[in-house]
């Protein structure tokens, strides 16, 4: 195997995949990126045994068929190291692969790319494509909502639903759910997938903001997205989400309007005396200003005060304040409704976003403290 390319092209394929390689004392190879030249074509690809990324180019020259692996972090590390703008000759002979630029001259230790695992994937059960930006939106709108090292290990990740010519994603640890949707632009039947939460940060990584269509395969056990010259698949989490249709359509009487700037900035300030485990808040209404109270198990107490745009009854709710944060961050617009129902009750968000003509409708429920 031989091929040259440039420091750039080899450094953008190298950081798309080195996510996936990681220490592995048990199984070394997975330390190892997957080299493979073929038909004038260079492969990369990295695998956890759960992901997998692998990155096609076809910008090499003086190239000569085969296959390898290598470790990632190693060969990344001399190619951001390597001066801008040079060329990279890459050889392999016998069980070492060379690598050549300048003045600079290495020698690495490789391992039989036929012991590098990979995916066996079988027919897909439905195929279609969304724009970049709106897969991202989607996800970036709900993603924070993951549960981690849950018990119930079907929250561990973000639920995928495609429904009434619509994409969904979401995602709830048990005290707080993210519904997003945004359309398509066909009809699909109807399918659901739980894809876990490594490759939920893995893929928004490789999203970008672009119009350019995304190509997205489902079957039984993968889900496989084609992004350019990028191919993702990701083992699906066999279970069943959670039911979430009545948290759509349920309506609540309460509703306060306020400022989505101010209300972060009080946020940010008041959580740091609220109590380390909970980070409960208290929020009440005291006629035309909204209330924020809070205090820890030191007797340390804080209040912020907002004012109300718009409210039509009195309100009293608490809640953890750095999921309320979660959501505010998220939210690209300088007002937001909270409706509330009762004390006892969770409290809702509904946020419509609508970015390059593309719609997006989001829903936000928190549970409430109990007090």
């Amino acid at each position: 195997m031989k091929f040259e390319i440039t420091k750039k092209n080899l450094l953008y394929s190298l950081q798309k995949i080195h996510g996936l390689v990681i220490k592995n004392i048990s199984y070394p190879i997975l330390e190892n990126i997957l080299i493979e030249i073929n038909n004038g074509l260079l492969y990369l690809t990295a695998t956890n045994l759960e992901l997998e990324i692998q990155v096609k180019t076809s910008k090499i020259s003086l190239y000569e068929s085969g296959t390898t692996t290598v470790s990632g972090k190693k060969i990344l590390s001399i190619c951001r190291k390597l001066p801008d703008d040079t060329n990279i000759t890459i050889i392999l002979k016998k069980s070492k692969l060379k690598i050549f630029s300048k003045n600079s001259h290495y020698s690495l230790q490789t391992l039989p790319s036929i012991n590098f695992p990979n995916f066996k994937k079988t027919k897909h059960q439905i195929k279609f494509s969304i724009t970049q930006t709106a897969l991202k939106n989607i996800i970036f709108f709900t993603q924070f909502s993951m549960a981690i090292q849950d018990l119930r290990y079907f929250l561990n990740g973000l639920h995928l639903e495609i429904k009434n010519r619509h994409l969904y994603a979401i995602a709830t640890d048990g005290y707080r759910m993210a519904i997003s949707k945004t359309p398509l632009e066909h009809p699909y039947q109807y399918h659901s997938v739980i894809l876990p939460r490594k490759g939920i940060i893995e893929l928004l990584k490789l999203l970008d903001n672009s119009s350019t269509l995304a190509s997205i395969e489902i079957n039984s056990n993968y889900f496989q997205i084609c992004i350019d010259n990028v191919t993702f698949t990701s083992k699906i989490i066999d279970a069943k989400f959670p039911k979430y249709a009545s948290i759509i359509t349920k309506r609540f009487k309460k509703k306060v309007i306020i400022n989505v700037l101010l209300f972060k900035q009080a946020l940010s300030r008041i959580i740091i005396l609220s109590n380390e485990l909970f980070q409960g808040i208290l929020i009440k209404n005291d006629k035309k200003k909204l209330r924020i109270t809070t205090s820890n198990q030191y007797d340390e107490k804080a209040c912020e005060i907002l004012e109300i745009i718009y409210i039509n009854s009195d309100i009293e709710i608490s809640i953890n304040a750095n999921y309320m944060l979660d959501i505010l961050n998220v939210i690209k617009q300088n007002e937001i409704c909270l409706w509330i129902d009762n004390f006892n009750a969770s409290i809702q968000i509904r946020y419509n976003y609508c970015e390059n003509k593309c719609d997006y409708k989001s829903i936000y429920v928190l549970m409430p403290l109990q007090t």
